[in-house]
């Protein structure tokens, strides 16, 4: 993963296939929140982590322990599975929209949405070019 300084703001700039396993989470979360049961077995996590710790990020079993919202949809859920996931990424995260896999029902902005709801001491930026890195270290 590429990270960039600029002032004081660390940039992660999200490689293209950095979750190539997300259909593989969502069936996972789909196979395991049938009728509305948000469940998560304990197997089903550590599967998720080792796919995520693949992608090169931190995956903390213990965030999801019995933290799951009990109204939350399976898209919902994989949202907020992403956002906290994504813990080793510095104060600024960009990712490229053309990086985002094309075939998931939960779209880069509602993405974006869920990340900056759990860490609203952080930004992320979606770009559609890779100048999109330039970052105002004071937004």
């Amino acid at each position: 993963m590429l990270v960039m300084e600029n002032g004081s703001v660390a940039v992660h700039r999200a490689r293209p296939g950095l979750f190539p396993d997300l259909s593989l989470l969502q069936n996972l979360l789909l196979e395991n929140s049938l009728l509305g049961d948000t469940a998560i077995d304990e197997a089903t996590l550590r599967e998720v982590g080792r796919l995520f710790e693949r992608c090169g990020c931190h995956f903390d079993l213990s965030l999801f322990e019995s933290s799951w919202p009990e109204d939350a949809s399976p898209s919902q859920l994989l949202m907020i599975w992403l956002g906290r996931s994504i813990l080793s990424a510095p104060v600024h995260l960009l990712i490229l929209e053309s990086d985002w896999p094309g075939d998931c029902d939960v779209t880069i902005e509602q993405f974006k949405n869920a990340y900056q709801w759990s860490y609203p001491w952080r930004r992320l930026t979606l770009g559609t070019t890779d100048n999109a890195a330039v970052v105002d270290a004071n937004p």
